[in-house]
Parts: C-alpha cells; sequence; structure tokens
C-alpha cells in the first residue's frame, strides 16, 4: 500500500509539472533569415522553421529588414545581439494576458517601426510595452515617418531607464487609457511626430533623467496625475506644441507640467518656436505650472494658462523662474503665485484675474519689461519682495515716453528692438535706453512696436533731428525757425511746415530741389502757423527745401520712399 502511495504521489508530480510548462512555457522562435531572408511570413526564416504562432517569443538577434504579413501576434518580440532590425509590417504583439512585455530591446541594439505601418502593443497590465534592461550600453529605438504605434495596456508604456538610449519619433506614438503610466524616461527622446495620451494615464511623461524634446505635438488629456514631471535631473525642451489637460479633480499635486522637487532637480524650457496651453482642471487652488523648490523655468516662446475655475494659483514657483525676451505668460482669468523663490520677467506677462495684480509675491518677483492685467496695476502684490522696472501696458502715464527734446528715452529694462510701422528704428541698450538717429522718425509724437504682438509705447517731444529738420536763420533783423515734418514720406504724403510765430503771417514760395540742385517742385503759402507742402509724383530720393521771401534760405531735407 505504501508503494502504490509513492507512485500515485509521483504521478500527481509529473502531471502538475506538465500542465506548468505547457500553461506557462511559450515556444521561442528566433529570426535567422535563411528562406527570403525578409519576409515574416516565409517559415523557412525561422527557427525552427514555421511562421511564429500565436504566444510565441520571437527573438531577431541580427541585422534584418523585415516586411511582409504576420496575421498572428506573437507575444513579445526581443532585439538583441548588437543588431539593427527594421519593422517594415503592419504588426501586433501581445495578447493583454500573458505575463510578457511586448516589446525588449537589449544592449547596443536598434530597433526602427518601419514609416507607414501600423503595430499594436498589448502587453499585460504588469508589463510594459516598449522596455530596455541595457544598463550602460546604448539603444535605440525610431519610430518612422508615418508609422503609428498603439500601446494599448501595461504598467508602463515606454520604460526606458538607461541615460544612453536613444528614441526618435518621427511618426505617432499612443497611449490607451489603460496604460498606468505613460513614458517614463532617463534617456534622450526626440520627438518630432505625435504622442497622444488618453485620459486616465496616472502619468503622461516622466522625465526621469536624460533629456527630452519636442519639436512636434505632444497631447495629454486628464491624467492621473501629472501629464508631465521633469525630475532627478531631467530636461525638457519644448520646441513644438504641448496641449495639456489636468484632471477635473487636481489638486496642488496634480499638475499640467510639474517641475523639480525639494530634492531632485528638473528644468523646462520654452524655446521661442514653441507653444504651451496647460489647463489646470476644476478646482480653484490647482496649478498649470508647478515650479517647485529645485526646478528651472525658462519660456521664450508662448505659454496659455487655463482652468475650469478662477485660479489663484495658476503658476505657482518656489525655484527659479524667466519669462524671457519675447516670452508671453497669459495666465488667462487667473494669477500667479510666487511663494518661494524667484521669479523674473523680461516678456509679457497677461492676466485677466479678477481683482489686483496678475502675480502675488511671498518670495521675489522682477519685471524688467511689461504686463498686461485687466483689473491690476501694480506687477505684483504679497509681502515678498517686487522690483519692478518694466512698464503696465495698460497704463497711458507709462505707455507714452516723454523725450524732453533729447534724442532718447528708456524703454524698459530689456535690449529689445523697435519699429515705427515696418520700419526699424534702434534696439535698446541691456537697461533700455534707445538712442534715436538723426531723421529715423517719420512723426512726432511716433508710436513704436516691438517683436511682442499688443506692445507698443508712444514717445513725443523727440530731439527735432529724429523728425524732420530745423533751422533758424535771420529775415529783416528778426529770427526766424522753420520745422519740417516727417523726414521719411511716401510719394503721395505731404511735409508740413511749422513757422515761428513772427513768421505766420508771411507769404512763402517753398522750391524742392534734388541733390543735384534741380528745382522739382515751387509752391506759394501764406498765412498760419502749420503749412502743408505737397510732395506727391516725386521719385524716391533724397529732397532738399528752401523757403524764399526775397532771399533763398535752405530750411530741411527729406527722403521720399516708396
Amino acid at each position: 500500500m505504501k508503494k502504490d502511495n509513492t507512485l500515485q504521489a509521483l504521478s500527481l508530480m509529473l502531471l502538475a509539472l506538465f500542465l506548468f510548462c505547457a500553461t506557462s512555457t511559450f515556444a521561442q522562435i528566433k529570426w535567422v533569415g535563411s528562406g527570403d531572408g525578409t519576409s515574416w511570413q516565409d517559415a523557412a526564416n525561422w527557427e525552427p522553421a514555421m511562421v511564429p504562432p500565436a504566444d510565441s517569443l520571437v527573438l531577431i538577434s541580427k541585422n534584418a529588414l523585415i516586411t511582409g504579413t504576420a496575421a498572428i501576434a506573437p507575444v513579445r518580440v526581443t532585439i538583441s545581439g548588437g543588431s539593427a532590425v527594421a519593422l517594415n509590417l503592419d504588426l501586433t504583439i501581445g495578447n493583454g494576458t500573458a505575463n510578457e512585455h511586448a516589446v525588449v530591446v537589449n544592449a547596443k541594439s536598434t530597433l526602427s517601426f518601419g514609416a507607414g505601418h501600423t503595430f499594436n502593443l498589448h502587453p499585460n497590465d504588469t508589463k510594459q510595452g516598449i522596455v530596455s534592461f541595457a544598463a550602460a550600453d546604448s539603444v535605440t529605438v525610431n519610430v518612422g515617418n508615418g508609422a503609428t504605434v498603439n500601446i494599448l495596456s501595461g504598467t508602463n508604456g515606454i520604460n526606458l531607464a538607461n541615460a544612453i538610449t536613444w528614441v526618435n519619433n518621427e511618426g505617432a506614438i499612443h497611449f490607451a487609457s489603460t496604460v498606468k503610466n505613460g513614458f517614463k524616461s532617463a534617456s534622450m527622446v526626440t520627438n518630432n511626430g505625435t504622442m497622444n495620451f488618453d485620459n486616465n494615464v496616472t502619468d503622461g511623461i516622466q522625465v526621469l533623467g536624460g533629456t527630452f524634446n519636442n519639436s512636434g505635438t505632444i497631447t495629454v488629456t486628464k491624467p492621473g496625475d501629472d501629464c508631465i514631471e521633469i525630475i532627478s535631473g531631467g530636461t525638457f525642451n519644448n520646441f513644438g506644441m504641448l496641449e495639456l489637460v489636468a484632471k477635473d479633480s487636481a489638486g496642488t499635486g496634480n499638475n499640467a507640467i510639474s517641475i523639480g522637487q525639494d530634492t531632485t532637480a528638473g528644468t523646462f524650457f520654452n524655446a521661442s518656436s514653441g507653444t504651451v496651453n496647460a489647463n489646470a482642471g476644476g478646482k480653484e487652488t490647482a496649478r498649470a505650472i508647478s515650479v517647485n523648490e529645485m526646478g528651472s523655468f525658462t519660456n521664450l516662446g508662448s505659454v496659455v494658462l487655463g482652468g475650469l475655475m478662477n485660479g489663484t494659483s495658476r503658476f505657482y514657483n518656489r525655484g527659479n523662474s524667466v519669462n524671457d525676451m519675447n516670452g508671453v505668460l497669459d495666465l488667462g482669468d487667473g494669477r500667479g503665485n510666487i511663494n518661494l523663490g524667484t521669479f523674473t520677467n523680461n516678456g509679457l506677462v497677461k492676466s485677466a484675474f479678477g481683482t489686483g495684480a496678475g502675480l502675488l509675491t511671498a518670495g521675489s518677483s522682477i519685471n524688467n519689461a511689461f504686463y498686461d492685467y485687466a483689473n491690476g496695476s501694480q506687477f505684483s502684490g504679497g509681502m515678498g519682495t517686487t522690483t519692478d522696472h518694466g512698464i503696465d501696458l495698460n497704463d497711458p502715464t507709462r505707455t507714452t515716453i516723454d523725450a524732453g527734446g533729447t534724442c532718447g528715452v528708456d524703454i524698459a529694462e530689456t535690449p529689445y528692438s523697435w519699429y515705427e510701422g515696418a520700419t526699424f528704428v534702434a534696439t535698446a541698450s541691456l537697461a533700455g535706453a534707445v538712442n534715436f538717429p538723426d531723421m529715423s522718425l517719420t512723426a512726432d509724437p511716433a508710436v513704436l512696436t516691438t517683436s511682442i504682438p499688443g506692445v507698443a509705447i508712444t514717445v513725443k517731444n523727440v530731439c527735432p533731428a529724429a523728425t524732420g529738420a530745423s533751422t533758424v536763420f535771420s529775415r529783416n533783423n528778426e529770427t526766424v525757425q522753420l520745422h519740417i515734418y516727417p523726414s521719411l514720406v511716401s510719394y503721395q504724403s505731404e511735409l508740413t511746415i511749422e513757422l515761428s510765430e513772427n513768421m505766420q503771417s508771411s507769404t512763402l514760395v517753398f522750391d524742392i530741389v534734388d541733390l543735384s540742385g534741380q528745382l522739382v517742385k515751387s509752391t506759394v503759402t501764406e498765412g498760419g502757423q502749420l503749412r502743408s507742402l505737397n510732395v506727391e509724383g516725386l521719385g524716391a530720393g533724397m529732397y532738399f527745401v528752401s523757403g524764399r521771401d526775397g532771399a533763398a534760405n535752405l530750411i530741411g531735407r527729406f527722403v521720399v520712399a516708396k
């Protein structure tokens, strides 16, 4: 009886082992390329000689360009052996239940998802869509122009912890709502295509070191935590478009962009070509952008912040933030909270917050340029330190600058270039000093604009040499002053002649001569301090004007520009 029991137990053990192997071991199919060398469906290209069946583990460890048709989805594809592999076919990998990563790229290997093809990656919810375990050797993943990679599930859609992994996206990567975490990267990422993250992804993009460069479009909609989080010394450079919406119930810890922590650094840079549209969600205290203690934020482009409620902290700073030259930081109907650290404005800050300043400062705020608040006349309120060298665009006393007869003014404290219409006038110094060359303005007062749309500054009483020509001479023992302007006119314009008081009743003949001294026009004016001189029909070039009431006296010059 004891012998029978032993045999029975051994039989049960063997049966259990058989069932375990049958249900948990997948067949490994290796690419050898011995058939036509390129077609997935050619059995002779595989070892053993069969097209990869369902639930197979595919290993490609030699250089290969694989085309054709894959009617059956393998469980996993592994790229290994320092090989360069291009998958130029539509392919589904994973079945959503197998306990395997969908795509594994090992050391010194390159995987390219071919242009124009669709790839569906479907691991179970404990595994990952694309992963690399290489610790010190380079790995490259390319998504070709027109390729689509759909990551349908997984604890991480893409997880690249190696700092020398390179990801280049020229196509479209889509992260479904069933992916727990979207893109975790300590690597070098370049996105020139599109990345879309559906609702409920915990974090859209986590930059955990390395550099993430975006020149394409990234859309993250209502994730469970942050749309983009940058920590562990990571850098995010935006040259393209970010469309970010925090979840409706977002609190202070759920941001469209979270930069740095109190213990680890993070850097966000928005270039002049970059556009950021970031919505804070549905709570009044929610933050669209949070710059934490070791975080750094720089904007040279357009950042527009919004939310479902009038927000008191759309932009939250405890680190170092700069809205730099040409940068526009639009807080929408919310305001910025400079809770700690420093915020410096060298561009334009806008806010339509209900009452008061667009910024509330407990740290330090410095304005060197422009702000446009619908309901406030101070750059920043609060108990912190505010230094305002700039200009409130809603205050006429600050947007009109009196030169007092000199040839220079100070416009804020940034080196912008200034234009009258389409004509360049001058570039300010680092301290904002603008010096006008002779005859550079066509009117007094003159409206100057710069590279930021909506910024316009009026200058008046600029030195006469900048707005026309003025001559003092003697007539019948009287001092006579004549002033003509503008100095630059179109061929359809008129010159204005301003006479000193003791000549207002005189009759004068004005002659216009060209540079060779040839008379091109003559007119008689009488009475009044201001007289007009029509220059219609004159060709482009420089001309001189002389006034005659018996003796000829040179009184000025002007330039006709077509």
